[in-house]
């Protein structure tokens, strides 16, 4: 591993969210790698599957409803980690006050 992965040094509260892309079966072993890495460091780690359909140069995505439940369920999973790092912000902001 190299970049910020190799160096980054874990806090006391993780803020970060590591978002892994294109999980399919074949970058499985890079994926528990990154998640080791990334346990720890980040307050969640969220899969991304990979959809056939975004890789294709004539696709075109009307509505998120024709990507795969897996890949809708991944978005709004970090979605909702995103939101909530935004409100766990928010508080700690009005705790300082």
């Amino acid at each position: 591993m190299s970049g910020w992965t190799a160096t980054a040094k874990p806090s006391s509260r993780p803020r970060a969210v590591t978002v892994i892309n294109e999980v399919n079966k074949r970058s499985m072993s890079d994926v528990v790698q990154v998640e080791n890495v990334a346990r720890g460091r980040s307050r969640a780690i969220v899969r991304v599957p990979w959809d056939d359909q975004l890789g294709s140069d004539r696709a075109t995505l009307r509505a998120p409803r024709a990507l795969r439940p897996q890949m809708r369920h991944a978005y709004t999973a970090l979605a909702a980690v995103s939101l909530a790092g935004v409100v766990m912000t928010a508080d700690e902001a009005e705790v300082c006050r």
